[in-house]
């Protein structure tokens, strides 16, 4: 359990300290939400405040009485990439930018709610005079959830961020973008480390449940071509190519990788104009070879026919073959109530006969999805013959006068769907 690290909203942390108790996972990662919305409950900004406190206190209690960690986690940067972290507590503040009211305006003056502002600064003030905060507290972390944030937004929040908890204080500021309109998420990683940010928690790979997010891969390729070349020892970033290719086939479930990924896609190789090339050719900014592609000539072998020989290829090659996009996609993580509803309605191949209705379904179906998931089980819940499957399984049990029980396991889930507005 080196390094890991379990999620939880502070309000709602009986799973999530149980899972450390359980497992002896040394590290927590504490999602904050400051106002309600379609996506978040109803929430009380100063139940939300003494929550945080006491979580923290509570895991401070966890580490140091029952798990024997040090009582002050911090690493310094020379050790952060080498030591594993261990008692350390992230706590990101998901609608930071919503709540403050963050405005795309120049004038420092107008680009933050005052009123809000001072609310978030009082937060704060209370939360570093704790004792168990100062020590546990090792990153502060934020997000914007619907791609609305532009990347200069970024580069605000991180500042403020940076004025709120300065680094001497023993603070890392970390910032997720997800992909909106204007397609500007890696920029925002950029935006916010020139303006005091440390970096992005982020996925390997820029796919995610909702169009998209900012990636950790393209996040150090961009830090390699601003000129800081320590990422590549660093992360060891000579094989990530591959490793975040095995990455997509397991988070997936598929070997049809997308063309257009700007680490592995297959058009980083395929080109149509050769002036395109990054490692030979024009020679202004030109890479001295394909980082991130460095194996022995046996290993691109072995890798190159790996897929084709897999034994699954074909089944998981023909699950594939008659997808389409649709208007709506399911991932049931994010996915609510209606998303689920028009996914099922859009296509009636889904429904076993023409007479049925959606509406009959789409809880029970729900709920099928999260039980699979908390069992271990990958599928693509977007695709028709998975759905079809689960309306299957519904109709018959309902016909046996048998009820799909509701899942409350999955609490990730319901923090993150919004089945409320």
């Amino acid at each position: 359990m080196d390094g890991m690290v379990v999620m939880f909203a502070p309000g709602e942390r009986e799973a999530g300290i149980k899972a450390i108790r359980d497992y002896q996972i040394p590290n927590a990662f504490l999602d904050l939400t400051l106002k309600a919305s379609v996506r978040f409950e109803q929430t009380n900004f100063a139940t939300t405040v003494q929550n945080v406190l006491d979580a923290v206190e509570e895991l401070d209690q966890i580490f140091t009485n029952e798990m024997g960690l040090a009582r002050e986690p911090w690493r310094n940067d020379e050790e952060v990439n080498s030591k594993p972290g261990s008692g350390e507590i992230s706590l990101n503040l998901v609608d930071l930018m919503e709540f403050l009211d963050l405005e795309p305006d120049l004038d420092t003056d107008k680009e933050i709610n005052p009123a809000n502002q001072k609310i978030v600064e009082d937060a704060f003030a209370q939360w570093k005079a704790n004792d168990a905060f100062q020590r546990r507290v090792v990153a502060i972390l934020t997000e914007e959830g619907r791609g609305c944030a532009l990347h200069k937004d970024y580069g605000k929040i991180a500042k403020w961020l940076r004025n709120q908890f300065p680094e001497e204080e023993k603070y890392r500021i970390l910032i997720h973008a997800h992909a909106g309109p204007g397609n500007t998420q890696d920029a925002a990683s950029i935006e916010a480390v020139l303006h005091g940010g440390n970096g992005v928690w982020a996925g390997i790979i820029p796919q995610a449940a909702q169009g998209g997010h900012n990636s950790s891969l393209v996040f150090l390729d961009n830090m390699l071509r601003l000129g800081n070349e320590h990422v590549l020892e660093d992360y060891w970033l000579y094989q990530a190519a591959q490793s975040a290719r095995y990455v997509y086939y397991l988070s997936f479930n598929t070997y049809k990788v997308p063309d257009d990924c700007p680490i592995w896609g297959a058009k980083v190789d395929s080109l149509t104009h050769t002036a395109f090339s990054t490692v030979k050719g024009e020679e202004w900014r030109r890479k001295r070879s394909n980082y991130y592609n460095m194996w022995g000539q046996d290993e691109k072998v072995w890798l190159k026919h790996a897929v084709k020989k897999s034994k699954h290829h074909r089944e998981v090659s023909l699950l594939r073959i008659d997808e389409e996009s649709g208007a709506y996609r399911l991932s049931p993580l994010v996915s609510d109530v209606k998303t689920w509803k028009k996914r099922l309605g859009e296509d009636l191949s889904i429904l076993v006969e023409k007479e049925d209705i959606v509406a009959d379904y789409v809880t029970e179906v729900r709920m099928l999805a999260f039980a699979m998931m908390n069992a271990g089980l990958r599928a693509n819940f977007d695709a028709p013959n998975t759905l079809c499957k689960l309306v299957e399984i519904v109709k018959r049990n309902k016909a046996a006068i048998q009820r799909c029980r509701q899942v409350h396991a999955y609490q990730k889930a319901e923090q993150h769907q919004g089945d409320h507005e």
